[in-house]
Formats: structure tokens, sequence, C-alpha cells
């Protein structure tokens, strides 16, 4: 029964923080009609006024008594009217709404009846088989964890479900009648806002019947030429981003900031050092034996603070080779799917895999769908490659897979516009997909890119991964976040495989950045690496001292960008690193790889070489010095791109605002 743990989620939600403002999200009931076997809602939503219906006739289990226990059920309206009923007040008795401010005092009135106050005792609320525990810290302030309680803190009694909530009818009662409602149920705006939001709340003391509604986005439409609608949906975005996330996300809001803006001072620096290197003689290439590898991943445990996990890598390199395996994998799972990516497009080949996806929800899998909110929002506002004629895409792609409820979707808010750049697929726990491709055209038949198929003890991992960044985007955004921290680390089998590391960008530990520039430090012998965006003068600065000390160092990089002008910016990289002697190599096309070798260590995933990838936005790559892994890599890559791509012969021409192009790029691109 998991919806039960979101209602007391939603029920019990930490006070302290004060109620929102109302119909604070784009949720405003503004009439209820009850009938017998559900409500009709009138409701200004964030595409306008909506007619809905709620049918919770099939959620009441009719096996408990009433009016002996509290019947608690979530219920899911139909959005598909858009106008007003025909006839309801002849079969339907109109219900009074009231608004946030009332709900909470309701709410704490609750709280405040039955969880202790003093500081060191709780109550254990069971749902099925797990356990909530609820208490007043020592400051007062509510709290809620699952599992066993906090230290100091001792459970005093137990509850079922419908024993907590034995007395939410008398207090009901109370209310309504404290504030001059007449009739015995009302319809409560709660304020709760974002993805999976459950913002209205239906409750009748005499039935003893509550229903937490959850609206969900009404279901795919045709686009319209009217450029508003992206505009409006980016807008929204934002104000939410920068409004009700930073309540639900204090703290991982305010750490991205700070370190965004402290490590952008002191990369600056690097940037003038080049030149003093470009005034030495280019020394020939050193026969070195390569750095020890032993020696370097024993300092990765020191570096990472944990040892790396047992499992396989499979290079994907292109939308030819992933694609099919990956909607194979999809076809054949058997539990769940866990999907994390930055962008989900809306164009012909995004709807037909989101229709996959549909399709494997709808025969009962569990299919989760984590999108970043810059990234939805960007997809809807860049015009679609090439279509097929006569295809109209969805308003928005997170509509489309949410059509029917099956599909279960978040979209990740951006405070301060930092983003989720992970792209990572789980799929019944078993097998893992990550690297640097989203679901879109370009990237099936198009672009040059690559994933990577993990399995083992490693999809664990990545499994722990998913949850954290699932509950970080609920309601309850950082608290939800630190409890599934909380949670007991998936207990992976003993597998066969080879040691994989894997490596983040998160706030306040620059993973990727970190290993990446220390690796170009201690190697000896030769250094591959090919990005689509090379700006970050840290490394650039890095790859020319190794180059001068005699490693043999080739770049791949694009020319043809996504990013427009910003492409600029690995021109002027291009012209650097070729003065200071360092092989470079342009990909004829647009390349979207991100990957690199470093004398047998290779390092591969989400992160782009820049600014963004390494100091701001959340990324995740693997890394490994298994032997044939990385020849693997060397030989299925690099070798293959070395061979296609034209080695630059001389300068390219540079314009006086390409600095000023670069700049952007590096800190806000």
């Amino acid at each position: 029964m998991p919806y039960y743990i979101a209602l007391l989620a939603a029920v019990c939600s930490c006070s302290g923080v004060p109620p929102l403002p109302e119909g604070f999200g784009g949720y405003i009931a503004l009439e209820a009609w009850r009938s017998e076997t559900g409500l009709s809602l009138k409701y200004m939503g964030p595409d306008g006024l909506v007619y809905s219906s709620v049918d919770w006739s099939d959620e009441i289990d009719e096996n408990i008594p009433i009016p002996d226990a509290v019947s608690l059920v979530v219920a899911n309206p139909d959005l598909t009217r858009r106008e007003p009923w025909v006839g309801r007040a002849k079969t339907a008795r109109r219900v009074p709404v009231l608004h946030a401010p009332d709900y909470w005092r309701y709410r704490n009135e609750l709280l405040a009846a039955i969880v202790p106050n003093s500081g060191t005792e709780a109550i254990r609320v069971t749902l099925g088989n797990e356990d909530v525990i609820l208490y007043f810290d020592s400051e007062g302030r509510f709290q809620s964890v699952m599992g066993a309680p906090p230290e100091g803190i001792q459970v005093v009694r137990r509850y079922s479900l419908e024993e907590y909530l034995t007395g939410a009818p008398e207090r009901l009662k109370e209310l309504l009648a404290d504030l001059g409602v007449s009739t015995t149920e009302v319809l409560f705006n709660t304020g709760d806002a974002g993805d999976d939001a459950l913002p209205f709340l239906y409750a009748n003391a005499d039935t003893r019947v509550g229903a937490f509604i959850r609206v969900l986005p009404l279901g795919a439409q045709p686009v319209t030429h009217n450029t508003l609608v992206p505009v409006t949906q980016s807008i929204t975005h934002v104000l939410r981003s920068h409004s009700t996330t930073l309540v639900q996300q204090p703290l991982s809001s305010l750490t991205r900031l700070m370190f965004a803006v402290t490590h952008a001072a002191s990369d600056t620096f690097d940037s003038v050092a080049l030149p003093l290197v470009e005034a030495t003689p280019i020394p020939p290439l050193a026969d070195a034996a390569g750095m020890d590898l032993a020696t370097w991943e024993a300092d990765l445990d020191r570096m990472t603070g944990r040892a790396p996990d047992m499992g396989t890598i499979r290079y994907l390199i292109d939308g030819e080779a992933f694609f099919p395996r990956f909607e194979t994998a999809i076809r054949n799972a058997q539990h769940s799917i866990a999907m994390r990516t930055y962008i989900f497009d809306n164009d012909d080949y995004a709807l037909a895999f989101a229709d996959l996806l549909r399709g494997r929800a709808e025969d009962g899998l569990d299919v989760k769908v984590l999108l970043d909110g810059i990234g939805y929002v960007s997809a809807l506002a860049q015009p679609a490659f090439e279509q097929p004629e006569g295809y109209t895409p969805p308003l928005s792609m997170r509509m489309y897979l949410q059509s029917g409820g099956a599909v279960k979707v978040r979209v990740i808010a951006n405070p301060f516009f930092v983003g989720d750049h992970t792209k990572t697929t789980v799929i019944d726990e078993e097998v893992a997909f990550l690297g640097g491709m989203n679901v879109a055209r370009e990237y099936r038949y198009e672009w040059h890119d690559m994933m990577v198929e993990v399995r083992g003890p490693i999809v664990a991992r990545l499994a722990d991964d998913f949850d954290i960044a699932w509950a970080r985007a609920g309601i309850l955004g950082d608290i939800g976040s630190f409890f599934a921290r909380l949670m007991p680390d998936r207990k992976a089998e003993p597998g066969e495989g080879y040691p994989i590391r894997v490596l983040y960008t998160r706030p306040t530990a620059s993973e990727i950045r970190i290993t990446q520039l220390e690796a170009i430090r201690r190697a000896q012998r030769y250094i591959y690496l090919q990005s689509a965006y090379l700006t970050d003068d840290a490394f650039l600065l890095e790859l020319v001292k190794a180059r001068r000390r005699g490693v043999d160092v080739r770049i791949v990089i694009p020319l043809a960008s996504d990013r427009g002008q910003l492409a600029r910016g690995n021109i002027l990289a291009a012209n650097k690193m070729f003065r200071n002697g360092i092989r470079v190599y342009i990909y004829p096309g647009m390349s979207h790889i991100k990957a690199a070798i470093f004398d047998g260590w290779a390092c591969l995933g989400s992160a782009n070489i820049d600014q963004l990838s390494l100091r701001v936005n959340l990324e995740t790559n693997v890394a490994t010095s298994n032997p044939e892994a990385v020849e693997a890599l060397k030989q299925q890559l690099f070798a293959v791109d070395f061979a296609a791509s034209p080695e630059m012969r001389e300068v390219f021409p540079e314009r006086w605002n390409d600095y000023l192009w670069e700049l952007v790029g590096d800190y806000f691109f």
C-alpha cells in the first residue's frame, strides 16, 4: 500500500515550515460538488479553469467498518473536461471550500492531540510493512522518519493508520463549527505544490472518509504555433525553482549557489597561465611506462572516501548501437524501470519511446521518469530537428508520459539554475545504462555519442542514487532525500566483473574534476580525451603541462555544436592546445561524447569539460583501470575517431568577441 506512505507524508509533513500561500503551484479549488461515488471539482490550474470529476468508489476499502475507522484514499481526477458540468445540482451536494491556512490548522491540531511534545518521546504508525516515527524534537519542531527512531527518541505508543486517524472526524467537526461552517464535510486547499502534489483534501466527519486528490497534468494536446506555450512553461518553472523549491530544498539549493560562486573566482587564475607556458619550446614525446595504476586506485579510494564496486562495462557507441539494445532491455523488464535524464524531447522518436514506457507501465511495471527542469523546458523552447511530414508533437512530454497515471514523472526544480545533467536508467535493479545520451531524434539518428551498459553489484549503487534524486524531487525536498540516504544501501549480490568506480559532480564534491585533473598530472605516457565542450581553463593548463613533460596528448572535439556562438569556446581551446604541441582532431559533425583515458585509467559518462559539468550541475561518470575494458574503449572509440577526424594543422582565425563568448559559456551555459 505505497500510497499510504505518501498520504502520511502529506498529513505529517514537517511543521515549522510555514504553509505555502493559497494556491501556490498553480492549483486553487473554487467549487466542489459531492455525489455518492465521488466529487466534481472546479479549480484554477496552470492551464486555466478546469472542471474535473473524481471517482473514489473503487478506492475505499469496504472491509473497514464505517464509522468505526477512517477510510483514507488518494484519488486521481479525470481532467479531460474543460467545459462546465450540466445538471450537477440535481445529483450532487455542494461542499464548502476552505484554504491552506485552515488545512494547516487542522493538521497541526491532529498532531498536537496524538504526538508527544516532550522532545524525547515518539509514536510509531504502521503502514502495511512500513513504520513511520513521529515526534517533536527538543526545539519543538515536528519530525517524521521511516524505520527506527533516532538516537535519544523513545517510542511510547504504536498505532495502525486507522487508529492514528480515529480522532480526525471529531477534530474536523470542531474546526468547522469554529469557522462557522454548517456542514460536516469540506474540501481543503492544502497548498501542496509541485509534481505528484496533493493539493486538495476532501474530508467528511460523518462518513469518516478522507480523500487526498492528486492533480495530474492534462493529457497530451497538439502544439499550436503559439510561442507563448514554451515561454509560459519556462517562466513557471523558473518561478517555482526560486520559490517553492527554496522552501523544500533550502540546504542543497544554497550549497550549490555558494560553491558555484566561489569556484568561479578561483578558476579564473588558470586562464592567464597558458600564455606563459606557450613561450617555452615544445619537447619531444617521452618514452615512459605510464603511471602506477595500483597506487592510483588506492589513492582514488582515499580521494573519494570509498572503494570501487564490481561490475562489467559494455560500450554502446552512437544511437544505432544504444537505442535498440536499450529498448530491448525495457521490453524484457520484469519489475521496474527507473529513468533519470536531462532532456526527454517531444519529437517523433521520443514520442515512440514514451509509448514504450507507457506500455510497460500499463503492464504493471513500476516505471519512474525523472526529468531535469532546465532540460525539459529547453526541449520545448528549441525547434525540433527535422520531423516526418504531418507529425504533431505533444504539448509536453511530461504530460504525455503521465496520461492515464501509469508512468510516474517528476520534474527536478533548478534553484539558481543548477541542473541535473545525469543520464542513468536502472532496469529491474540488474542492469543500468549511463552516459551522454538524452531521449531525442538527434541522439537516435544523427549525433555521435556514447552510453555504457553496466551489470553486476555496481547497479545497486546507481539504483540508490536514483532513489535519493527521486526523493529530493518530491514534495519533501531535502527532507525526503535525507530520509532516502538513511535507508540501508541495497545489498548487491557478489558478481563477476572488475572494479568500476562511480564518480560524481555534487555540491561540495567535484569528484569528476578533481580525479581527472590529478590523472592528467600523473600521466607519463598518453592522454586521450574527447569532449563536446572543452573550455575549463584548469584542464587546458594541465593538458598543456602534460604535453610539455613529454606525454602524448590527443584530443577529439567538434566545432559543430548545439550551443550556437558558444562553440567558439572550442575554437579558442583548440588553438591553445595546438600551439602547445597537443594533437587536436576535429570531429566531422556533432560529437556529444565525454570520455578519456589517462595511462590506462578510463573515465566516461555525462560530464563535459566545462564549468557547468565540473562545478555546478549534478553529473555521474564511471571509471576503471581494468586492462580489457580500457583497451576496448581505446579501440572501439578513440582509434576509430582518430582515423575519422581531420587533425588540426594550423590555428583557426579568432574573433575579438570569441573571448566574451568563452567567458559566458564558462559560467552560464
